[in-house]
């Protein structure tokens, strides 16, 4: 959309987008809000592997972490960027049981 569809006209170009609401979720995990806590842990320091970030974030060593990446067939010096929703679901899944 261009910038003179709008007034007043912004220094940028706009698009439109279409959103689809599912009529189930893409994943179910054992806990969501759990799985959650994960993402947001992952993705709260960016830079960092995303074993580093869970396991400081969660409060959880860091081999349980790297041991769940392993069970999961996921690289342990994948950054929270390169996983996938169904990563973090099986992630979530299996460290769900080792959290105190």
């Amino acid at each position: 959309v261009s910038p003179q569809s709008f007034m007043p006209a912004p220094k940028i170009d706009s698009q439109v987008i279409k959103l689809n609401i599912r009529e189930k979720p893409p994943v179910n995990p054992i806990d969501e809000k759990f799985m959650f806590a994960v993402i947001k842990a992952a993705f709260s320091q960016r830079r960092k592997k995303a074993t580093n970030s869970i396991s400081s974030l969660l409060s959880m060593e860091k081999s349980l972490v790297e041991g769940v990446f392993a069970k999961c067939e996921l690289n342990p010096n994948a950054r929270a960027e390169e996983l996938t929703l169904e990563n973090f679901k099986d992630i979530s899944d299996h460290l769900k049981p080792l959290r105190r």
